[in-house]
């Protein structure tokens, strides 16, 4: 596909709900196959997954069927209460979701009556640990830890349960089934590259096309965000241009399994150039960081050396603003010369760029949905006498690819982030009951 036909492709309506990815597999006795055989046994994508250890890639995945948790100490409320004191142990404060996060969560607080003491670590862990047994000292009734570094957390939750107090986690890595917290929520960055992917091919993919050339700024290479949402794009536009293409894959496992591997490839060798879906990875590039400054360090070096790059895959919206300095520096026209596509924040800025056709994708992150959502739980737990033993250790928010076709449905001029739908989080039970249909 050369890069003039960007401007006669025809968009499509279509709404890349994460829920497709967890809950729906098809099969397909032609499709591929990526089963192998050990000690006897053969070895599933889906099992081969959940045994890998390097698991940055892969932030976002989890099992059809959940553990139960109720034997997990979680220091849950025993009687109702009307005045609850909210320790908010932040992680960082200065970007717009970490801002639409905490104002979600007091505005909830203030309707409930609530008081919510936030605190802010910058980023720093050793500050955000002191934080949490300030909030224990003050005998809080409930904290809510917005994770700097969840696996170096563990023992200052363990604190705090021992004192009786109970702990809601939200933050980017996923918490293990075993940790003591009532759950944790958080945006699930694969399935947000999922999404934008497999939107992505159903516009661009080609069976007998020249294939695009891809790029990615990403912003450090050691947090899950940067390595899953690439990761989830791959397997999002392998799994849809398998099924365009007339040799589908047995199931969204198996499109998984093989981005990860290509995705190992790019990270650990620079590029990826014989995927075989129509897509050639030509190398990435980082910033360090998630703000303007890095999207420009991240794509400058891309684009000096692949001047004819097709798409130019970026994060997350953040880093949009340098993007399109670099891109424009190298005169080219986003959204002509080069294809855009974030994979977060679903920002209002975003929305703009995505009317005024200079972005081609983004999918959503709604910050409420770390906040105010976790106020409202915290008020059914306290208030109304919820049962909140068996939560599944981690909730993932809703996902969504917001593209030409869909925009106006998510923009909202007073909104800093795209239009939250529903949510709420659900049981154990509920989740398990909910996928048991796709379970062999």
């Amino acid at each position: 596909m050369k890069r003039s036909k960007f401007k006669v492709l025809a968009l499509l309506t279509v709404i890349a709900m994460v829920g497709s990815f967890f809950m729906g597999c098809g099969n397909s006795e032609e499709g591929k196959d990526t089963e192998k055989e050990a000690s006897g046994e053969v070895i599933g994508a889906y099992q081969q997954l959940m045994e890998k250890e390097d698991r940055l890639p892969l932030s976002g995945l989890q099992p059809l069927k959940l553990e139960d948790r109720t034997d997990v100490d979680k220091a849950l409320p025993v009687e109702k209460k009307e005045k609850v004191v909210i320790g908010w142990a932040g992680a960082f404060l200065g970007s717009s979701f970490f801002e639409e996060m905490i104002n979600s969560a007091n505005l909830a607080a203030d309707k409930y009556g609530y008081t919510l003491n936030f605190q802010n670590a910058n980023f720093d862990l050793q500050s955000q640990l002191t934080q949490v047994e300030t909030f224990v000292s003050q005998g809080v009734d409930i904290i809510v830890l917005n994770a700097v570094e969840i696996d170096s957390s563990v023992a200052a939750i363990r604190r705090a349960v021992s004192e009786g107090i109970p702990v809601i986690v939200t933050g980017p890595r996923q918490a293990s089934d075993d940790y003591p917290v009532v759950t944790t929520v958080l945006s699930g960055s694969f399935n947000s590259g999922f999404a934008v992917g497999e939107q992505a091919a159903k516009e661009l993919f080609e069976k007998d096309g020249e294939p695009l050339k891809v790029g990615l700024a990403l912003s450090m290479m050691d947090s899950a965000d940067a390595q899953s949402r690439p990761t989830g794009f791959i397997a999002g536009y392998l799994y849809e241009s398998a099924n365009k293409g007339g040799t589908p894959y047995k199931d969204k496992w198996e499109a998984t399994l093989a981005a990860y591997d290509i995705w190992i490839t790019i990270r650990d060798q620079g590029k990826f150039l014989d995927t075989g879906m129509g897509l050639e990875f030509v190398g990435y590039g980082t910033g360090e960081a998630t703000d303007a400054a890095a999207g420009q360090i991240a794509s400058s070096d891309l684009l000096t050396a692949n001047p004819d790059m097709d798409i130019l895959f970026v994060e997350t919206d953040s880093m949009l603003p340098g993007v399109f300095t670099e891109v424009r520096q190298h005169n080219l026209v986003p959204g002509d010369d080069v294809l855009l596509i974030c994979a977060a924040d679903g920002t209002r800025e975003a929305l703009k760029y995505i009317k005024e056709g200079v972005l081609y994708s983004t999918a959503t992150n709604i910050p409420s949905y770390n906040g105010e959502k976790i106020v409202d739980l915290i008020n059914r737990m306290f208030a109304e006498g919820f049962d909140a033993n068996n939560l599944p250790a981690n909730s993932f928010t809703p996902t969504m690819s917001i593209h030409a076709g869909n925009v106006d449905e998510y923009y909202d001029e007073n909104s800093p982030f795209a239009k939250a739908g529903p949510w709420d989080i659900q049981t154990t039970e509920e989740y398990n009951e909910f996928n048991a249909q796709y379970l062999d």
